[in-house]
């Protein structure tokens, strides 16, 4: 995709948290969704931050 169309973003979409969010960066990915995981926060504000760090 990077190759032939570098102007599309790649998005990924389940399982994303902490831990696979880094790891879907890694491998090239844009775009997180982060739905599930993110209502299951106490804090949405405080998870968000963390998501921003790793």
């Amino acid at each position: 995709i990077r190759q032939e169309r570098p102007e599309i973003l790649i998005q990924v979409d389940g399982g994303i948290d902490e831990v696979t969010l880094p790891v879907a960066a890694e491998a090239g990915a844009d775009v997180f969704v982060v739905g599930s995981w993110l209502v299951r926060q106490d804090n949405l504000r405080a998870g968000i931050a963390r998501l921003k760090t790793v």
